[in-house]
């Protein structure tokens, strides 16, 4: 019955295990994050035709329903509103409020489509209302707001951030590269050792050949050696 190897010759094998666990449910729950282009137009007073028009983009996470950045500017301004303050649904419609740098307040409200309460697998959107008031937030600057939010055509493909169970599963792939490659050069340094002893039989000072009690023996050497080198 041959001996069994020792444990450190398992961890190579761990380690791949180990990380192909980990990475695999990390890397597939990364999040989406698209880009839609915001459009519309505006007017002094709601009783009045469109005067003018604003444009910009909102960045949101269709996986999970979040807006994370807005930035809308109007054409009569030369500030953007790229300071997100907060956001939620109303109702059948969502709406956001977001602040230019001197503190101006933009207030939007849309219809998300599919509307399903929330921004998840938003597809496009239609812009009901809105105002934009000046910092003391008594004075209307634009009112009756109106437009679309439709998809980027220049968004990018999403690309999920790494989760610390990503970074552990690394870990451990590393870590089983490294035990594999020592093992493997263990195994054959002793094979290598195992072998030369073998082949090499020791002469004498004078280069006689060893005593014939010696040369009986050499052929259970041989076999010893080759069974422990195979192992």
């Amino acid at each position: 019955m041959q001996p069994r190897r020792p444990c450190s010759s398992a961890i190579p094998s761990i380690g791949l295990i180990m990380s192909c666990v980990l990475l695999g449910p990390a890397v597939a729950r990364g999040n989406t994050i698209s880009t839609f282009d915001v459009s519309g137009q505006y007017s002094i007073e709601l009783s009045m035709p469109a005067q003018g028009t604003f444009a910009g983009k909102l960045m949101l996470d269709t996986t999970s329903g979040a807006l994370t950045a807005v930035a809308i500017k109007f054409d009569a301004l030369a500030t953007t509103f790229n300071n997100l303050s907060e956001n939620g649904p109303t109702a059948d419609n969502w709406e956001l409020t977001a602040y230019d740098f001197i503190s101006d307040k933009l207030e939007l409200t849309f219809f998300p489509i599919p509307n399903s309460g929330s921004l998840v697998n938003l597809s496009d959107g239609v812009i009901l209302s809105g105002q934009v008031l000046d910092n003391a937030g008594d004075i209307a600057i634009f009112q009756g707001l109106s437009g679309y939010i439709s998809p980027s055509v220049t968004s990018g493909s999403p690309v999920p951030e790494p989760s610390p169970v990503a970074l552990v599963g690394l870990s451990f792939l590393a870590v089983g590269i490294v035990a594999r490659r020592a093992v493997k050069r263990k195994s054959f340094r002793n094979r290598h050792e195992t072998l030369a002893g073998i082949w090499t039989m020791p002469y004498s000072m004078n280069r006689e050949w060893p005593s014939t009690a010696y040369t009986r023996g050499w052929g259970t050497r041989v076999r010893r050696g080759l069974r422990a080198a195979s192992r």
